[in-house]
């Protein structure tokens, strides 16, 4: 009986005129190496060009395949066959590649790199890989007033923030917060708070990104309590 395991490979060579013959079962069979064009008949049907990096897949099992070379010189091959489907995602390239982020337009290498420098940035005051000499370079600290206060502008935040510290502390009963958006907040109500009390214990919030173009306010009902933020403007 035929072998009928899920997956098997093979490597064989075959003269000019020449068949090489597999008895195997199975529903597809990929050429995931070969030095010349070939070609494959499946059980006892008719030839087809086959050649590297081509597959085929099948409803119904196959028990034969037969690798024909219609060269002048012999050739050589690898073949893979599965009762599944079998797939080569290995790449094969002559020369250097440029490969695009279909979203920005930017080289893969470009984007990894931005990846990683932002990642530098939001690692702790320990880290010494950080691209930046100081941690939250910009910094306010200034108590709070009964309007919104502008803190970081969105004008300013054209590649992102990361907001490294924030904390607030007010008096019992009086609400207060940090409010991030394309504008200014509202009310008191806003969805968009990084940090809100309304009691005289300090909130601390950790490392917080704001995408570009996106502000920070300072928001209370009354003048009572302060603020303290630091943050990092992103390259």
């Amino acid at each position: 009986m035929a072998d009928s395991s899920f997956f098997q490979s093979y490597k064989g060579s075959v003269q000019p005129g020449d068949l090489f013959t597999i008895h195997r079962r199975g529903r597809s069979v990929a050429m995931v190496a070969a030095s010349d064009d070939l070609e494959i008949v499946i059980n006892d049907g008719s030839r087809s060009r086959f050649f590297a990096g081509a597959s085929l897949s099948f409803d119904v099992e196959f028990e034969k395949i037969q690798i024909f070379n219609p060269n002048a010189t012999a050739a050589t091959f690898e073949l893979w066959t599965a009762m599944g489907r079998v797939d080569d995602n290995r790449l094969t390239a002559s020369g250097d590649l440029n490969v695009i982020d279909p979203n920005t337009g930017d080289s893969f290498a470009n984007v990894i790199a931005k990846n990683a420098e932002i990642l530098a940035m939001m690692q702790s005051d320990t880290d010494q890989g950080h691209p930046v000499k100081v941690l939250g370079e910009n910094a306010a600290t200034a108590g709070f007033i009964a309007s919104s206060v502008e803190i970081i502008s969105p004008l300013l935040n054209t590649n992102g923030v990361i907001v490294r510290h924030a904390s607030i502390l007010t008096a019992a009963s009086y609400a207060a917060g940090l409010f991030y958006g394309a504008s200014a907040p509202g009310s008191m109500v806003s969805n968009h708070a990084l940090i809100r009390s309304s009691n005289a214990v300090p909130v601390h919030d950790g490392q917080f990104l704001l995408s570009a173009g996106l502000g920070l306010w300072a928001l209370s009902t009354v003048v009572n309590g302060y603020y303290t933020v630091s943050w990092d403007y992103l390259p």
